[in-house]
């Protein structure tokens, strides 16, 4: 019974969209002189009996249509969205604007069989194909926890993509399937949890400008695209913008959790270059317990950026070593960030808020003792780039 009345919940859902896609194909679509694309990807989130983030992805749709009518322009961006309606099919339409008014036009049908770098790298191909612009950016909405590999046993780990390994993505499978269209994006938004790590920043400095994310969880209610939707789709985004309509939201929302930051990926490398000097260093690196965890895990997987490397920075001149300069890089790496006051996890057995000691906008796993990083953190470019 519940399987039926999930099918029959997402064929109303999904179906209602494609007959009013049906309808718009019908429709002249307006001439559309535009510079910029934004690809809205929204992966299969759910599972046998439910359908996971699937209305609140069609909730996030309608906000950035809601942004686009009262922008009341195209603002020379296109949008196209690939949303799954289930584990083995999806759909990718654009968002058009004309007379006031949204409307879908849909462009291709997918049968899924697999969600890989090859897949993906066929989406994004895909989106070329429809709108050839100069410049492309990318929100992705699903399931996150940072750089830690899909298919790794971590409680409620959901990686980045959906409930199970086969629906998910490795951090190096997103860089791949982008640099293999030939494209640097203007910013990858990830409208998912733990996605604002600096080994996520690293392993994407050649894919992207700009990183947008979180350092903790997002609601379901995800980014309130219906305030910064129009700010993203600036010919020169709003980072400053998109940060606080992200946190005005939050305020007085029923759920008033959350944190954003933009990440600067043009100085991954100089951070890296910062904390190899650490590393070379005759320092003790600060432990797990002595830096500000992001997280509720029990051994923490995330970890303050900033506060990792105060303190290290602290070890070293204790040891009559001169004191190695970092915090400009940070304030260079995140231009711009923000959170509520407490944090929210639903990782535990119950919904749970927090605080966090030291807040910079990034996080770093080197410090971890949980398992997962244990078997994991080695062997990121990342690690290779700061510690051989």
């Amino acid at each position: 019974m519940k399987k039926l009345i999930f099918f029959t919940f997402i064929s109303l859902l999904f179906f209602s969209c494609s007959k009013d896609d049906e309808l718009s194909n019908k429709r002249q679509r307006p001439n559309i002189i535009a510079n910029k694309t934004i690809f809205m990807y929204l992966p299969w989130t759910g599972g046998n009996y439910d359908s996971g983030l699937y209305s609140a992805f069609m909730k996030n749709i309608s906000n950035v249509e809601k942004a686009i009518v009262a922008k009341q322009s195209y603002q020379a961006t296109r949008t196209l969205v690939l949303i799954a309606n289930s584990a083995s099919s999806a759909t990718l339409f654009e968002i058009i604007y004309d007379k006031g008014e949204c409307w879908r036009d849909t462009l291709k049908q997918y049968t899924i069989s697999e969600t890989n770098e090859k897949s993906l790298t066929q989406y994004l191909a895909d989106v070329k194909h429809f709108s050839p612009t100069p410049v492309y950016s990318m929100i992705m909405g699903a399931h996150g926890t940072g750089w830690i590999p899909k298919g790794t046993k971590l409680n409620r780990s959901r990686s980045i993509g959906g409930i199970s390994a086969a629906q998910q993505y490795n951090i190096t499978e997103i860089t791949n399937a982008i640099a293999n269209n030939g494209i640097k994006l203007e910013f990858l938004c990830f409208d998912d949890c733990y996605m604002a790590n600096v080994e996520v920043a690293y392993e994407l400095r050649q894919a992207t400008n700009y990183i947008i994310a979180s350092t903790s969880e997002i609601m379901d209610y995800g980014l309130p695209y219906h305030l910064i939707y129009q700010y993203m789709a600036e010919q020169s985004p709003d980072y400053n913008a998109i940060i606080n309509g992200f946190l005005s939201f939050y305020a007085t929302y029923s759920a008033p959790y959350g944190s954003l930051s933009v990440i600067d990926c043009a100085y991954s490398n100089d951070i890296a270059a910062v904390l190899k000097k650490f590393n070379s260093s005759s320092a003790t690196p600060p432990t797990a317990d002595e830096v500000a965890g992001q997280d509720v895990f029990a051994n923490h997987l995330f970890y303050d950026l900033g506060d990792y490397l105060k303190r290290y920075n602290a070890q070293i001149t204790s040891i009559g070593q001169d004191t190695i300069e970092y915090s400009q890089i940070i304030k260079h790496l995140i231009p711009f960030t923000g959170k509520t006051e407490k944090l929210y996890s639903g990782f535990l057995d119950a919904p749970y808020t927090y605080n966090v000691s030291a807040y910079s906008g990034i996080t770093i796993s080197d410090p971890s003792v949980n398992a997962a990083a244990i078997e994991n953190k080695n062997k990121t470019n990342w690690w290779i780039a700061t510690h051989q």
